[in-house]
């Protein structure tokens, strides 16, 4: 029985650890084809070995990297149906200091 995401191809940010990693797990367990992309490029690497995708380093922050990863993924994947944009900065501090 095919998986729910057999034959989409989905770009994943922020894949290297958190919620980010564990979406790009799932949807790798449902068959999806997936192009993953993080600042921290051993995790995402890491990541992209264990699922055997390709993972690759991306500043989210950067729009030409972006549009050069994403354009590379595309390409790489025969086009993309989706995006899940999990990357995110966690920063610990207290209410009343921001």
């Amino acid at each position: 029985m095919a998986g729910k995401l057999e034959g989409r191809k989905i770009l994943i940010t922020g894949a290297a650890s958190g919620m980010g990693r564990e979406i790009a797990r799932l949807f790798a367990a449902e068959g999806g084809a997936l192009a993953l992309f993080d600042l921290n490029e051993d995790g995402v690497r890491q990541v992209g070995a264990e699922l055997a995708m390709a993972g690759n380093g991306c500043n989210v922050a950067d729009r030409e990297q972006v549009n050069a990863v994403v354009s590379a993924a595309g390409q790489a994947l025969g086009g993309l149906d989706g995006v899940v944009n999990a990357a995110g900065i966690l920063d610990i501090t207290p209410f009343a200091d921001l």
